[in-house]
């Protein structure tokens, strides 16, 4: 089912969904956040900024505050850390009527991270079947501790979608390495930016939960750390992503909801049932 086939399912929300207004602050890290709101068509960026003396480790976003009943979702396009201090999210509204996105920034005293980038080509529908794998890793002696990702020129003009399209999934895949996946469901090829963010000390330690998720239907996963760990980043998966009317898990949210845990939401505008991931990238305390 293509963008213009949205069907109905239980309404859902940013705070019911994730209670992101219970978000915890894990000693060392803390949370930041900024809101905008959106209309029909329109495209914004919102981005959370660390205070003075702190950097951004990771970041999150949510988008999932919408009515499937009446209504078409956000999408989100772009979740990545900007300069030093900040983390980035952009979306679309794919729907009508006022809603809002979110973006959220994990952030540390020192928290230094150097960013890995690569780009490719996510060729259009008519090509390929839309869809592309970017792998970005870590200098050596280095590990990744978060990543993110962006679709670039991203242009939607008085709702004709020329140039546009989602990550299915955005995890770490090795002890150096995170892998965006993304799908194009515009007229046009557009660009992928993958991003790894990595650090020279001990790596993070990757526990997930999964959900399954019918058709017309939106669930969320949450993945905990164990005793003695704190969550760092967090990413998400739809492991059987399908473009062919298969499973198609649209990301709604995907941020930290805790000391030690990570959630991510989705819905399934597919025509089969999929699987949908929530990872958590965790540290000793």
């Amino acid at each position: 089912m293509g963008r213009n086939g949205f069907c109905a399912l239980a309404a859902i929300s940013a705070i019911g969904m994730l209670g992101l207004a219970g978000i915890a602050s894990g000693a060392g890290l803390k949370t930041k956040s900024a809101t905008v709101s959106i209309t029909q068509s329109e495209q914004v960026s919102v981005a959370a900024k660390c205070k003075r003396g702190q950097k951004a480790i990771s970041g999150g976003f949510d988008a999932s505050d919408f009515d499937p009943e009446t209504n078409r979702p956000v999408v989100n396009f772009a979740s990545r850390k900007k300069g030093a201090r900040k983390w980035s999210a952009s979306a679309v509204e794919w729907g009508s009527g006022t809603r809002s996105v979110t973006a959220f920034a994990y952030c540390r005293k020192g928290g230094k991270v150097t960013k890995r980038k690569k780009t490719t080509t996510v060729p259009s529908l008519d090509d390929e079947q839309g869809t592309a794998t970017l792998a970005v890793k870590c200098k050596r002696g280095q590990k990744v501790v978060s990543g993110g990702y962006a679709i670039r020129d991203f242009f939607v003009d008085e709702g004709d979608y020329t140039r546009e399209g989602y990550a299915y999934s955005s995890r770490k895949t090795g002890g150096r390495e995170w892998t965006v996946k993304a799908l194009n469901y515009s007229e046009e090829d557009v660009i992928l930016d993958a991003f790894a963010y990595c650090r020279e000390s001990e790596g993070v330690k990757a526990e997930s939960a999964e959900t399954s998720i019918d058709t017309d239907d939106a669930a969320a996963a949450t993945a905990e750390c164990d005793a003695g760990q704190r969550v760092i980043s967090g990413g998400f998966d739809n492991s059987d992503f399908d473009p062919d009317a298969g499973a198609q898990i649209v990301p709604l949210s995907s941020a930290k909801t805790g000391q030690g845990s990570w959630t991510a939401a989705g819905w399934n505008e597919g025509g089969d049932e999929g699987t949908f991931t929530a990872y958590a990238y965790c540290e000793k305390k």
